[in-house]
């Protein structure tokens, strides 16, 4: 009996996590300490949030619901709050 070929679920690798976060991982890189780098992580995912609500489209109201929980989520992740609670810092 032979086993069944596994699709490939998704795209997603970290390959395309660089390419799509490289704004993320370059303010990461040219920031001077840990706390500068949540400030400007922070502003970032906020404007990121605030232009996708401003752009003119046809969108449906799912993605925006989905585009501010998944900045809010991003906030909550790169708080200090969430590197005492983890033991970590994804920072």
């Amino acid at each position: 009996m032979t086993m069944p070929k596994i699709r490939k679920l998704s795209n997603y690798n970290l390959k395309s996590v660089r390419i799509a976060a490289a704004e993320y991982f370059d303010i990461i890189k040219t920031a001077s300490n840990v706390d500068s780098a949540r400030d400007r992580l922070y502003r970032k995912i906020s404007s990121h949030q605030l232009e996708s609500f401003a752009a003119k489209s046809d969108s449906y109201e799912g993605k925006y619901i989905r585009m501010r929980d998944c900045a809010a989520t991003l906030r909550n992740i790169i708080k200090p709050r969430s590197d005492q609670l983890s033991g970590f810092s994804v920072i």
